[in-house]
Parts: structure tokens; sequence; C-alpha cells
């Protein structure tokens, strides 16, 4: 049995290739014949091999191009990783692609970061694609966010454990990277920005609106040896592209099911001998819906196939590639899901590589539900592609993928069970993917007896060697992993674990990750909030095991007692609950713990009251946590209490020296202090004068401002006042 795997290589030539293309067309061979007097004049030979090889690399998936992007803009991810291609045919069966293997062009993901804005609804992705084999090397990082609604509009935070809700994807994606193959050397920047609707199984088909944008440079060869080396800065836009979520189902690949059109541009820039030269090409890109594409060149006549898995090109007058649809043996010909009727030469070659050597073979393989694919040479005569030499590839249709939850394995003979009746057996040759959960048999089995939920997704072949139903070609494991949110409504810091809403027990271990990012550390300090009465949130992600108590491990858990910030004018205060609303509105508990600011004027909750009581307008701000109670939305962490001045204005009545007060119109008393400034521009500058006056049967009015009194009977201390004589 083998692990996929791939070495890491040091790139020898850092290039400053910035690519960008759209959507759906490759790269490879190097196309002839194209000197037939083109209507641009301007554009050579050579400019339209460079552009086609750069539209073809941007375009293809291995070559992390447009067909990668829509691949990954149908994935459902989270803080665990993403699973590609989710949206589904109307019976259920995904839309993922045999081609997510460890040994194609596209590469894994590692070094996976992830993170969720609940507020704006964005899910943002970053990782790294590496893949290195005696060929090819690709080194990518990419940036990706969705949004993903439901059909009222509404964000789902969770798209893989809601997927079923999923109705639109916005999706824009950003790479860069660099790649080099025997013939080519890039280096690129792309950007994706996709609007995907009809994700739900209620939908057959996926209606897609989007645009690619890049720049770059491309350094390759053609066959006689010229350097093709270019800048370039490319726009694709999507003019009706959909995908027929059936017909992706049926040939295991999303490329098989995209039709449309794109139309593109792109600014190519050639430097010689210190000059450069400029230009500006145009063309479209017809996609087949089997895989591969039409390319156009404005001003041309002649058409270009693109394969839009690897990116490969080939002249559509020369040579042929595509799913077999049909075959006519009286004909001698066979038509490709394109619609392209290819007839045999009388000479025809087929090659040794062909699974099958003739038309009756080819025929009978798809009546037995085989996938035919084809690829050759040839020349067109008429309305008919005559083919010199053909190859024929038989995807055998024993094979099928499979999925279920894993119940017992056996290591000796390799065979696992899932779905309680099902078996598949692991042979030598069999791959466990890197992206999965667990990387040996050894992993899944210790993994059943420590209790975990095991899933197994793969491919495999009819196997003739057991009593196994598949033998399998390549299988990922996945810990059934499960992402929660919620209030925590109970702990048990002595089993080790807590409740959320009443219904989910979560079990912590020593392998538990409690994050950073919350305020609360530990289960004791959770039991100790929800005691004060905190509102405490618990969000992360978890493994399912089989222990009906709990029946999910927590992987990484983020406790958060929630705060909120407060500031209004006091409306109501009550000490046996301790408590005080503002605004007529938010109640607010004043707790053990609550700190009470000394840069106010008021210093505990009963001073406050009394002030309230004594018709003063008190302004309380501060901050809180939100609470659980229903009596209360928060307790205080802390709060400041602030009397604010208040203007005052009358006749004195009546003034004691002992007490340093005077009162107006016999109701307010109003104390005179230290730090109280009385007006030179009055008629009295002391409070004795004031009295002297009065003993003297003077009416006196006094006018100023001032602050509620806390220390004395007095009900407003005063800040400045001015003593003046009435007339």
């Amino acid at each position: 049995m083998q692990t996929a795997s791939k070495p890491k290589i040091n790139f020898r030539n850092p290039l400053f290739f910035i690519v960008v293309a759209i959507t759906l067309a490759l790269s490879g061979c190097t196309l002839d014949g194209l000197s037939d007097e083109p209507v641009n004049t301007e554009v050579s030979e050579s400019d339209l091999e460079a552009a086609s090889q750069i539209l073809g690399e941007s375009l293809s998936d291995e070559n992390s191009g447009v067909m990668a992007s829509l691949n990954d803009a149908l994935s459902t991810v989270s803080s665990s990783g993403f699973e590609r291609a989710k949206a589904k045919s109307e019976d259920g069966s995904s839309l993922q692609s045999h081609d997510d293997d460890s040994n194609s062009g596209r590469g894994e993901e590692r070094n996976f970061s992830y993170n969720y804005n609940s507020e704006t609804g964005v899910h943002t992705i970053a990782f790294e694609r590496i893949v290195h084999n005696n060929e090819y090397f690709k080194s990518v990082k990419d940036t990706l966010k969705y949004i993903f609604t439901d059909n009222n509009g509404q964000f789902i935070a969770f798209p893989r454990q809601n997927k079923d809700r999923i109705e639109t994807i916005d999706f824009k994606g950003f790479r860069e990277g660099q790649i080099e193959s025997q013939v080519r050397e890039s280096h690129f920047v792309r950007q994706d920005t996709f609007f995907i609707d009809g994700a739900s199984e209620a939908s057959s088909i996926l209606r897609i609106d989007g645009v690619h944008h890049g720049r770059g440079e491309l350094s390759t060869q053609n066959d006689a040896g010229e350097n093709l080396q270019r800048n370039y800065n490319t726009k694709i836009s999507f003019l009706d592209i959909q995908i027929d979520k059936t017909v992706v189902a049926e040939n295991r690949g999303l490329e098989q099911g995209v039709t449309g059109t794109l139309s593109w541009e792109m600014v190519i820039e050639k430097s010689t001998n210190g000059s450069t030269e400029t230009k500006t090409i145009t063309g479209t890109v017809e996609m087949n819906g089997d895989g591969t594409a039409l390319l156009r060149f404005e001003g041309f006549q002649k058409l270009f196939l693109i394969n839009l898995d690897d990116g490969d090109v080939r002249d559509h007058d020369d040579e042929f590639e595509g799913r077999v649809k049909r075959v006519n043996i009286d004909a001698n010909t066979f038509v490709l899901a394109s619609g392209r009727t290819i007839k045999l030469s009388e000479e025809v070659e087929i090659s040794d590589d062909s699974d099958v050597t003739r038309l009756e073979q080819v025929g009978r393989a798809i009546e037995d539900g085989a996938h035919v694919k084809a690829e050759g040479s040839g020349s067109v005569e008429g309305d008919q592609f005559i083919a010199t030499e053909v190859t024929f590839e038989v995807e055998e249709s024993d094979g099928r993928h499979f999925e279920g939850w894993v119940n017992r394995i056996n290591l000796d003979t390799g065979i696992l069970t899932f779905n309680e009746e099902d078996h598949v057996r692991f042979g030598e040759k069999s791959i466990i993917s890197e992206s999965g959960d667990l990387l040996s048999l050894a992993g899944v089995k210790e993994a059943l007896e420590n209790g975990y939920q095991v899933k197994i997704i793969g491919y495999g072949k009819a196997d003739e060697n057991s009593d196994a139903e598949l033998l399998v070609v390549e299988a990922k494991f996945q810990t059934d992993r499960k992402e929660f949110e919620g209030h925590v409504t109970a702990v048990h810091p002595d089993l080790g674990t807590f409740t959320i809403g009443g219904e989910l027990t979560i079990q912590i271990n020593d392998n538990t990750t409690i994050s950073q990012e919350g305020n609360l550390y530990n289960l004791t300090e959770v039991a100790e909030a929800l005691e004060m009465g905190y509102d405490v949130v618990a969000f992360g992600g978890g493994i399912r095991t089989n222990d009906t108590e709990t029946g999910l491990l927590a992987n990484k858990v983020t406790f958060k007692v929630r705060s909120e910030q407060f500031e209004g004018h006091i409306t109501g205060v009550s000490l046996d609950a301790g408590t005080f609303t503002i605004n007529q509105e938010l109640t607010i508990r004043v707790g053990d713990n609550t700190i009470v600011s000394e840069s106010g004027n008021l210093y505990s909750l009963q001073e406050a009251a009394e002030a309230l009581e004594a018709g003063a307008d008190i302004v309380a701000y501060g901050s809180g946590k939100i609470s659980s109670s229903t009596d209360s939305k928060l307790i205080a962490n802390e709060v400041v209490f602030k009397a604010q001045h208040e203007e005052f204005e009358g006749n004195v009545t009546a003034v004691n020296l002992e007490t340093g007060t005077f009162t107006l119109d016999e109701e307010l008393t109003i104390r005179v202090g230290e730090e109280t400034i009385i007006s030179e521009s009055g008629e009295f500058h002391t409070l004795g004068a004031v009295a002297e006056a009065l003993e003297q049967g003077q009416a006196v009015v006094a006018f100023g401002d001032g602050i509620y009194d806390r220390a004395t009977d007095a009900r407003i201390l005063a800040a400045e006042v001015r003593f003046e004589l009435t007339q």
C-alpha cells in the first residue's frame, strides 16, 4: 500500500511572472499553420502560440487556473479544512471528481488557516498547494473568500454542516504561484470573482457569473526551438456559463459538465534588445461540456482545442480529444460529446496504449456503462475529421465511488467494513490520501478503538481476489468533525464536560486546545462565570465519538463571556436587586466584582440612588458582561456614576454660615465649598456678606451652576455662584 507524498525542492529560477487568465483552457502542444494571412497583421504566429499557452495554463485545473477556482468555489469550508465539489445532482450524488488525488497536478492543501466573520458572512481560508514529480513542479499560495447564503438570503455560518441549505455562493479567489516543467516556466497572480446560483439539490443546473483578472510572464519553447517569452495582462468574462450537475455526476468530473462561452482580452508585451513591443489580442472560449473547449482568436480562422484538466492545447484541424458519445460501425465513425464526428481512415493506426482496438469494442464498452475517451490526429476533409492515429482510453464500469462510516478493519487482510455490510480491500497499490485526517489503516483501527467515528470516501474497482466488493484505488479517511456554537448552560470540571443549548454535551481532554482568543481558559473559569450569572458562549470544532453521554470530543474550543459598552441617564435604581436602569431600557447589575470608578462623583449604587431621589441628573457609563439573568441584561465590569452640572437661579431666603449653605425660594439648599467660585462681578463676594444683607432686610438673588452634593444635606454643591441685590 502506498501513501501519497510529494518531496519538496527549491525552485531553481524564481521568475517574475504573474499570470492571470481565466476560465477553461490550456497549454502543451505547439500551434502549426497559423500563417494563413491573419486579419490582424500586427500579431505574429509566435504571439498566438504564446497567447494560447497563457490561456491554457490560466484555465486548467491542474495549473491553478479558472477550473481550479470553480472546483474550490463549489467546496464547503470549515476550520478543519474544505471538501471539494459539494454541489449535488438531483439524485444526491456528489459532483466530486476522481482526479482530486495526490498524484494530479492540482495538489493538496497544506498550512491551512480559516476565519469566519459573522457580521459580513465571509469565510476566509488560506493554504499552499505544492506538487513535485520528475516532470513538473508547482507551488501556489491561495487565499479564498466565500459567502454562503440560503434561499432566504441568510448567511450560512457552518456550510459543511448545513451544505443542503446552500443556494448561492459568492466566491473570490486570489492565487500567487510558480510552475516549472520541462518546457515551461511561469510565475503568476490570478484573481477570480464568481457568483454561483442553484447550488442546492432543488436545481439541476448551476449558473455562474464571473470574471478573471491576471498579469504575469510565461517562458516556453515551440517545436522549432523558438523561445516564447511574454509579459501579459488578461481579462476573461463569463457570458453564459452553466454546469449540468447530472452530467458532472455521471462523468466524475466538474470539467465534463461546463457549457457556455467566455470572452477574453489579452495584452502581451515582448522585450527584444532593450525595446518593448505591446499587442492586444482578443477572442472567445466555447465550453464543449466534455472536458474540452474551443479556443478562438478574433481575426484568425484556426480553432484550437483545450483540455480543461491539464491545459493541453491542440490544433483543432490536426488533432482531436474528447469523450466518445456514440459509434457508427457501418460508417466507421464515432461522435464526441462536443458533437464532432471522427471518421477512421482505412489506414488508421490504433495506438498500442489503447484499451480497445476496434469500434465494436468501443460501442460495447459504452453500452456497459463505461466512459471512453478518444484522442488522436489527422486532417479535416469537408465537414468530417479523418483520423490517421487514435488512442482509446476506457474507464471501466466496475469502478465506482464509495462512502460510509467505518465499522471495523482487519489489518491482516486489509479488508475494511463500512455501513455494516459493505467491504473494500486495501492492496499494495492502494493510496490513502494525505488530505484526510488519518493516514494509515493502523491509525483508523486505533481511532475506532478510541470510540471515534470514522468516515471513508474513496474510489475502487471490482476485486476478484477476495470477498470484498472493491479493491481500493484511493481513499480518504475523515473523523466525523462537527462544528458547534452556543450558550453554555452547564459545566462539570470534574468530568471535563460542558453543555451548550441545554442539549449538546461536549468532552474536553488534554489534547483539546482552549483558544487564547476567548476570555475564559479552563472549565473551572467557565463554571465560576456561570455562577456569577454571566452569559458564556462556546464555539469550536470536535470529533464525534460513540460515547452516548457526550457524543463530541472537542479539538479546539473558545470560551467567551460577551461584553458590551453602555452609556445613558439613570432612570431607576433598585438597591435590593443591586441594579440600575439607563434610558428606561437597559438594566445593569452591580456585582461584588464591579469596579465603581473614582473618575465619577458618585462612588456606590447607594449614592446613585440617593442622588436620583434628590432629583439629580446622573449619567452612567462603562462596560459589562452579558448576563444570563432575566432581571438584568449586563453585569457591570466597571461603571462611572456622574451627577451632571445643574443651573440654579432664585431668591436667597436663608443662609447658614455653620454649614456653608444658602437656600433659594425656601426650597433648594445649595452649599458653598472650598472650590466654589463666588463671582467678583456680583454685589456680594462672601456668604457672610449675603447673610448681613438678609439681616438688613435686603433682597438678594443668586444664580449659578453646580453638581449634586453627596457629602451633606445640601441638594447642590455650587461650582460657581453670583449674588446680586434685587431692585
